[in-house]
């Protein structure tokens, strides 16, 4: 076969993403307790790049032109993305430095590839969602490389540079349908320009005006995407024939508030932290992972993951999970062993709903 009539299907690379990411986040955990250096490595760089990437290739960035397999050089450019962010977790356990590098190269063919879809695309979106998110992961990456960043200060920067402004991006054009509000270029781009500059004051050294600068970006992504309209959506769902579908609904609204209340603790976190004149990292770090991103994951896996996955759901919804995991990012700071199995309850949950129906032979 020649490289012109390679094809590859992005709904196959999700599917190959998600499940590398799942395998990495179970060994991730089991190793908080035995190797931290595993742990750090892996849960960083897969809740940090390549979960977020692998939903991103087919539910947002491949929509941009069509649904239909890539063929040629772009199947291979794809699949070359894939690769890289797999291998860039456990590569980043044995060497740091390269580790980096192989993710901010991941999240750059995301860029060109999101820049130029965006411009072949027929979608009137407004095209920095699209490429900002890649672009703010790979300059940070690349800079955490070159200058030789610690893991807590390279985990917190790819949390706060990549899955928390894809986030943004993501649900500023899905979530907004849900809550009745118009996208558009001029509703977006202050946020971003916010987180811009956060992500700046961090790599520059100014931690505490870095963190207050994200927990405002944070707390506004909730207006941006119309939260406050949230009682409609709950009167929508009660109004539903269809008991799956209005769980699904209820399940939104507590994934947002649940994200919500992970936001409001972080900045509580940092204000307080500014106050004492002292900051950790860490606790920083897990907040952001655990909290806005961690719950964000829980609100769309169930949602997206069977999907892409190429399985089927058995769309248990249930907010169980959600509350156990932000009871876990908030008992972290103060009681890390009960956090940790707190997550393994949320995680437990939290594959109760997505995993398959059970077949009948």
């Amino acid at each position: 076969m020649t490289l012109a009539n390679y094809r590859v299907r992005l709904s196959r690379l999700s599917a190959l993403g998600i499940y590398f990411s799942l395998t990495y986040v179970l060994i991730g955990i089991l190793a908080a307790p035995l190797d931290s250096r595993v742990h750090e490595s892996l849960m960083t760089l897969t809740v940090g790049l390549l979960f977020p990437l692998s939903i991103s290739l087919s539910a947002f960035i491949g929509p941009l032109k069509g649904g239909k397999p890539r063929v040629g050089y772009e199947a291979l450019l794809l699949a070359g993305t894939m690769l890289t962010a797999v291998i860039a977790p456990p590569l980043y356990a044995i060497d740091r430095e390269l580790g980096s590098l192989t993710a901010s190269a991941s999240l750059t063919a995301v860029v060109f590839y999101s820049i130029e879809s965006t411009f072949r695309g027929k979608r009137r979106d407004p095209a920095i969602l699209f490429f900002y998110p890649p672009l703010a992961g790979a300059i940070f990456m690349a800079y955490s490389a070159v200058t030789g960043f610690g893991p807590v200060k390279t985990a917190l920067g790819l949390a706060m540079s990549y899955p928390v402004s894809l986030i943004f991006s993501f649900s500023a054009l899905t979530m907004t349908r849900n809550y009745a509000v118009r996208v558009s270029t001029a509703r977006v781009t202050p946020p971003l320009l916010l987180h811009a500059f956060s992500i700046i004051f961090y790599m520059l050294g100014f931690n505490f005006e870095s963190l207050l600068l994200l927990s405002a970006f944070m707390l506004l992504h909730f207006g941006v995407i119309g939260f406050h309209r949230f009682p409609r959506l709950v009167e929508r769902a009660f109004s539903m024939r269809s008991p799956v579908n209005r769980r699904a609904y209820l399940y939104i609204v507590a994934g947002h508030s649940t994200a919500l209340i992970a936001a409001i603790v972080f900045a509580v976190y940092v204000i307080a932290n500014m106050i004492e004149g002292s900051l950790d990292l860490l606790i920083a770090s897990h907040l952001v992972y655990m909290g806005f991103v961690g719950l964000h994951i829980y609100l769309h896996a169930p949602l997206m993951a069977p999907t892409l996955a190429e399985t089927r759901s058995a769309k248990r919804y249930n907010p169980i999970p959600l509350i156990l995991l932000l009871l876990a990012a908030i008992s972290r700071p103060l009681f890390p062993t009960i956090s940790f199995f707190t997550v393994l309850a949320s995680l437990a949950g939290l594959l109760l709903i997505i995993k398959p129906y059970a077949t009948r032979g």
